[in-house]
């Protein structure tokens, strides 16, 4: 479940993006608007990223400072649906503690949410690299998450899968 409060944490980051619009360049090659779609919108961003993960294989917890870039596209098609979706990659570097081993970490994120008429479907999924200085120092997580309700608002689908190992 805390997974789902990180997608929360990077939802808010999308907003605050959208927020910031006028300061934000968009995609060197642009996203081409859907043909049906009323409005389109593709936003970037970098920022500081500061994390504490734990390395479940060593036993550190490792302090990561790095760089997130955050793509947040949105559309509002023709029929009344809404489409909202964030991408983030993260790089950066770690500090492990106790063994004092630097780390190298990439963590990517994205989020997608979809709603038409009263149906609405919300998917996460999260890889997650935490690479210590020797391969069996090295853990990798995944984790999905995605919801889905009907028209009338009953949940058809709730799965939350998160899967982990330590590699070497």
């Amino acid at each position: 479940m805390k997974y789902v409060l990180g997608s929360a944490v990077v939802f808010s980051l999308s907003l605050l993006a959208c927020d910031q619009a006028p300061t934000i360049s968009g995609p060197a090659g642009g996203t081409a608007p859907r043909a049906d779609a009323l409005v389109s919108q593709t936003n970037e961003k970098d920022v500081p990223w500061d994390e504490v993960q734990q390395n479940p294989c060593t036993g550190d917890m490792v302090t990561i400072t790095g760089n997130a870039h955050i793509i947040f596209h949105n559309v509002l098609d023709g029929s009344g649906g809404g489409h909202i979706s964030t991408d983030t990659d993260i790089r950066g570097t770690g500090f492990g503690f106790p063994s004092g081993y630097t780390y190298t970490a990439k963590d990517w994120f994205t989020d997608s949410q979809q709603t038409n008429n009263s149906e609405f479907t919300w998917r996460d999924e999260r890889d997650v690299m935490i690479l210590g200085p020797r391969s069996v120092d090295n853990y990798i997580m995944h984790f999905v998450f995605k919801y889905t309700q009907n028209a009338s608002g009953v949940p058809t689908v709730v799965m939350e899968k998160p899967t982990t190992r330590c590699v070497g």
